[in-house]
């Protein structure tokens, strides 16, 4: 459980990549870029502010402009007009649905506010905790019938994916090429500390669509890959070929998740996002 303090996301593409491969925050390869949002003019086709969310200008981020949220309904927040648990920023363009690329990658930096995070729902004892959803991937205008991230970050840097269904697939998970036959969320950490006062981080999203029978999912938080030691000790999540990763939000929360989040040197529950990229390759 390691915190990197000195990890700074890249705004603008940088240029080389690790020789010999292998993943690496601050050497994007810019080949393949399709798609980016860095709000710092009129939003780029595609690109959604959804049920509160604002483009502020924040100097906690690199560049002048980000697109920010507040979770918490009853919060006041000193850039957000409209606090909502449900705010979010969208990808709702349709690079990812025609693309001919058998592998996508979507990228994009986050903050969360100095804040403690709690609610009626579930307790959260480290400071750095948070819980939510990591938006929705899914299908062109249907992304919510797909599936989700659970953001909880802390020490170990937990995330987990949820199956939120409804593409009339059930039973999908008990085939015999599932990670754990059976199982609709898996558990994950990255094995570094993020989260709530942490600094500016980066998410990072690949899908595999080549195999006959099953999508291939991997995320990273820093460059640090999401793993199972049991059943996903390569990061791959197995999903079935009923769901495509062709659209995507970046939050939602229940109430419950948040109405005892409090204050500290920030406001609960504040988000900021930046610098959305959408690449049609792996980004190494």
């Amino acid at each position: 459980m390691t915190l990197n303090p000195t990890f700074t996301p890249p705004r603008n593409l940088p240029v080389a990549a690790k020789a010999g491969g292998g993943f690496q925050s601050q050497g994007l390869v810019s080949s393949g870029l399709i798609f980016q949002e860095t709000f710092e003019g009129a939003l780029q086709n595609g690109s959604t502010l959804a049920n509160g969310a604002e483009v502020v200008t924040s100097a906690k981020m690199s560049g002048s402009k980000t697109c920010r949220v507040n979770l918490k309904d009853s919060a006041t927040d000193p850039l957000v007009t409209t606090p909502s648990n449900s705010a979010t920023y969208e990808y709702n363009g349709t690079l990812l649905r025609d693309t001919t690329s058998d592998v996508v990658t979507a990228i994009w930096n986050f903050r969360f506010d100095d804040a403690k995070w709690n609610g009626t729902l579930e307790t959260i004892n480290d400071a750095s905790g948070v819980v939510l959803k990591g938006g929705y991937f899914g299908a062109y205008q249907n992304k919510v019938n797909g599936f989700y991230p659970v953001l909880k970050g802390g020490p170990n840097g937990s995330i987990n994916l949820g199956d939120n269904q409804g593409r009339g697939d059930n039973g999908w998970e008990d085939s015999v090429w599932a990670n754990d036959p059976g199982r609709l969320i898996w558990y994950l950490e990255t094995g570094h500390e993020w989260g709530a006062g942490t600094g500016v981080h980066e998410f990072k999203v690949t899908v595999d669509h080549s195999h006959p029978d099953y999508q291939q999912l991997r995320m990273w938080v820093d460059g640090n890959l999401a793993t199972n030691s049991q059943y996903a000790t390569d990061g791959i999540i197995r999903l079935p070929k009923t769901w495509r990763f062709e659209s995507f939000s970046t939050c939602y929360t229940n109430p419950g998740n948040v109405d005892q989040a409090t204050d500290r040197t920030e406001t609960a529950c504040g988000i900021e996002f930046d610098n959305v990229r959408i690449y049609e390759r792996e980004v190494v």
